[in-house]
C-alpha cells in the first residue's frame, strides 16, 4: 500500500516528478517545474506525445492463484532534446554519461509543495534500454527491487552496440554471447595460507585480452576487497586445472571500473608483455603425493587443507612429496631470478611453546646421480600454526643444467623432504606447497581464454 505523502490543496494541480540517478549527479525532471527542498525539478525536458508525459507504468499480481507472484511493473519515457543539444549530455555523445542501468524513481505531489519529502514515491526502476533518435531519448525501465525480486543475468558480451554495460572489443571470439554474471552474497575474505585453495571468488569473463581485463557482474559491487596482494589494491584470479589451484595476477598499474552498470577491473593499463615491470603471477601447488623416501604414506591431514587437522611427524621421522599435477610455462608464464621466486612452503608447529629443530630439503630424483639441497637447520618455538619457507630463488644444486632460473617442469618434478631433527618431540605439519612468481605473458593467457577460472574477490 502507498501512503500520500502530500495533501492535495484547493484542488490543485498534481504535478509527477522523475528523478534519475547518475554516479556524480541526480537528474530530476517534472511535468510542472517546481523547487523541493532547494532541487530544481525541470519541466523542459520530458517529451510530452498526446499530452501525456509518462506511458502507463503497468503492473499486475494474479491474487486468485499466483500466490503472491507477479509480473514487475515496467515504465517508459522520453527525454526531448531541449534547446537542440540537451541530448548531447548523454551517450552517445563523447564522454557523457551513460543512462543504461540508472535507477529511476517515479513520483508525484501537488502544486504548493515545497520540499522533496512531500513526494509519494510510486515505484523505483532501472534503465533496461535506450533508443536514440535526433529529437530525444527514450528510456525502457523495469522495477527495481531488491526484496521481492531476483533478477536473472540479463546481458551479454557483445561488440554490435555500446551500451555501457556489455560492450566489449578486445574479448576473446568464445566470449561473445555469454552471459554477464550477478553477484550475490559475500566474497570478502583475508587472504591467508588456507584461503589460497578455498576458492572464495566470484566468477568473471575476460573480455580484454590485451590489457587481461575481466568483466563480473552487469551492477555495481558495493564492497570491494583492497590490499589483497602486498602494495597492490586489486588482483585477478584464474583456475589452473592441472594443478588444482588459483593464479594470483597482479600489476603496479591495474584499473577497475565499479558503477551501476558493471564491475570491470583490468590488470594492467598497457599490453600484457614478457618484462620485468609486466603483470605477476603467484600460485600455491599443492604437496600431495607421497615419494619414495617418506617414513609417512598417510596424507590426508596435510592434503585437506582443513588446519584443524595435522598430520604427527615423530623425532627423526621425514616426510616426502611432490605436487599433484603438472603446470607449464604456457599456463603459468615464466620463473624470473630474484628473491623468494620459488619457495617450498610447510604449515607447521610445535605442540608446546618448546623449539623444534627441523630440515626442509629438496632433491631431483631424476638426475642420473640423484642431489639436492636443503636448509640451514631451522627452529620453530610455537604451538599455533605458522608457515615456514626455504627458497630456491639462488639454488643450483641438483638442477639439470645448472643455470638459473628454474622452470616450471623441473619445480614440479622435484622431491621436497621436511625432516624432524628432534629426537623423541613432535612437529606437527597442516600443510604444504610450492609457492611460484612468475611472469604473465600472452602466451600464458590463451591458457584460460575459456574462462573456467577467472575469478576476483568481490
Amino acid at each position: 500500500m502507498i501512503t500520500i505523502n502530500d495533501t492535495a490543496l484547493n484542488d490543485n494541480q498534481l504535478i509527477f516528478v522523475l528523478r534519475i540517478t547518475l554516479d556524480s549527479s541526480t537528474l530530476r525532471y517534472a511535468t510542472t517545474g517546481i523547487t523541493l527542498s532547494s532541487n530544481t525539478y525541470s519541466d523542459s525536458v520530458l517529451l510530452r506525445i498526446d499530452f501525456s508525459t509518462l506511458k502507463s507504468i503497468s503492473k499486475n499480481i494474479n491474487i486468485y492463484n499466483g500466490g503472491g507472484v507477479g509480473s514487475l511493473s515496467f515504465m517508459e519515457f522520453s527525454l526531448s532534446n531541449y534547446s537542440g543539444k540537451y541530448i548531447e549530455n548523454f551517450y552517445p555523445s563523447t564522454s557523457q554519461d551513460y543512462l543504461t542501468a540508472r535507477k529511476v524513481e517515479v513520483g508525484f505531489l501537488w502544486v504548493g509543495a515545497t520540499t522533496e519529502a512531500e513526494i509519494t514515491w510510486l515505484n523505483s526502476y532501472y534503465v533496461n534500454g535506450v533508443s536514440v533518435e535526433t529529437n530525444k531519448i527514450t528510456c525502457f525501465c523495469i522495477e527495481l527491487s531488491d526484496i521481492e525480486t531476483i533478477d536473472l543475468p540479463y546481458y551479454k558480451v557483445q561488440k554490435d552496440f555500446d551500451n555501457g554495460v556489455s560492450y566489449f572489443t578486445t574479448a576473446p571470439k568464445e566470449n561473445y554471447g555469454k552471459t554477464i554474471p550477478i553477484l550475490y552474497g559475500d566474497f570478502t575474505t583475508s587472504l591467508t595460507e588456507q584461503v589460497k585453495f578455498n576458492f572464495k571468488y566470484c566468477p568473471g569473463l575476460l573480455i580484454n585480452v590485451t590489457k587481461f581485463g575481466g568483466i563480473f557482474c552487469s551492477h555495481k559491487v558495493h564492497t570491494t576487497s583492497s590490499g589483497v596482494v602486498p602494495t597492490f589494491d586489486y588482483a585477478l584470479y584464474r583456475y589452473i586445472s592441472s594443478v588444482d589451484s588459483y593464479q594470483i595476477m597482479y600489476k603496479a598499474d591495474n584499473s577497475i571500473i565499479n558503477n551501476e552498470a558493471r564491475h570491470v577491473v583490468y590488470l594492467t593499463t598497457s599490453v600484457v608483455r614478457p618484462a620485468s615491470t609486466n603483470a605477476l603471477g603467484f600460485i600455491p601447488i599443492r604437496l600431495g603425493v607421497h615419494t619414495k623416501n617418506s617414513d609417512i604414506l598417510d596424507l590426508s591431514n596435510v592434503t585437506d587443507q582443513d588446519y584443524n587437522t595435522y598430520l604427527e611427524l615423530n623425532g627423526g621421522e621425514q616426510i616426502a612429496l611432490s605436487t599433484e599435477g603438472y603446470a607449464s610455462i604456457e599456463e603459468l608464464g615464466y620463473i624470473a631470478v630474484g628473491a623468494d621466486n620459488v619457495s617450498i612452503a610447510f604449515v607447521m608447529s610445535s605442540t608446546t611453546t618448546d623449539a623444534r629443530d627441523y630440515r626442509i630439503t629438496y632433491r631431483n630424483e631424476a638426475l642420473a646421480s640423484p642431489a639436492g639441497a636443503y636448509t640451514d637447520d631451522s627452529t620453530l618455538a610455537s604451538a599455533t600454526a605458522g608457515t615456514y619457507l626455504f627458497s630456491l630463488n639462488d639454488k643450483t644444486t641438483a638442477k639439470k643444467d645448472a643455470t638459473l632460473p628454474w622452470t616450471i617442469d623441473e619445480v614440479c618434478s622435484l622431491e621436497y623432504i621436511l625432516l624432524n631433527q628432534e629426537v623423541t618431540d613432535i612437529i606437527r605439519v597442516y600443510a604444504a606447497n610450492i609457492q611460484i612468481k612468475s611472469y604473465i605473458t600472452a602466451r600464458s593467457l590463451t591458457a584460460i581464454r575459456n574462462n573456467d577460472g577467472l575469478r576476483n574477490y568481490g
